[in-house]
């Protein structure tokens, strides 16, 4: 796990939209345990107390809702991690270039305009995935295990215990 504090910094301006990534992330996770608990719930009423199809609908109807719900939440996570990233970017290569502009006509001349202009376009386009996936998924990764245990463990402790054991070891 690599957190750059200063790369951090530069997300301040995109904070609202790397926030709803997150948030819309730890949504879509909410519905896979909840589609989860309806199969099993599907699974337990069908095969263990003996009921038929129809006496399931309501659980196979919410299951068929729920699906298009996680997609949406995933699609709009995508757009706002990619919205954050974008804002990132254009301001490091407006503060690159506002320095670089500072720093004068006669500085640049003496450098290597090839790799300035590299370190200008690819060096900032670079850090798209670590703001548009890496950060998102880094806390995300740390806030839906707490969202199944929360649903697990009023269920079945010795779950919710296992959980918690084995979770430092994943």
């Amino acid at each position: 796990m690599h957190l750059d504090r200063r790369l951090l910094r530069q997300a301040g301006p995109a904070r609202w939209d790397l926030t709803g990534a997150v948030l819309t992330g730890v949504a879509a996770g909410g519905i896979v345990v909840t589609q989860a608990f309806i199969i099993s719930r599907i699974i337990s009423d069908v095969f263990l107390s003996g009921r038929d199809l129809a006496d399931v609908a309501g659980w196979i109807w919410l299951f068929c809702v729920l699906a298009p719900c996680r997609a949406a939440c995933i699609w709009l996570g995508e757009v706002l991690a990619q919205r954050g990233a974008s804002v990132v970017k254009c301001r490091l290569r407006d503060e690159v270039l506002s320095h670089l502009t500072g720093l004068g006509p006669a500085y640049l001349r003496r450098e290597r305009t090839g790799e300035l202009t590299a370190a200008l376009v690819d060096g900032v386009e670079d850090l798209d995935a670590y703001f548009s996936q890496y950060l998102p998924q880094l806390i995300r990764a740390l806030l839906i295990p707490c969202l199944v245990l929360a649903f697990v463990l009023p269920l079945d402790t010795l779950s919710g215990v296992v959980l918690i054991v084995t979770a430092p070891i994943i």
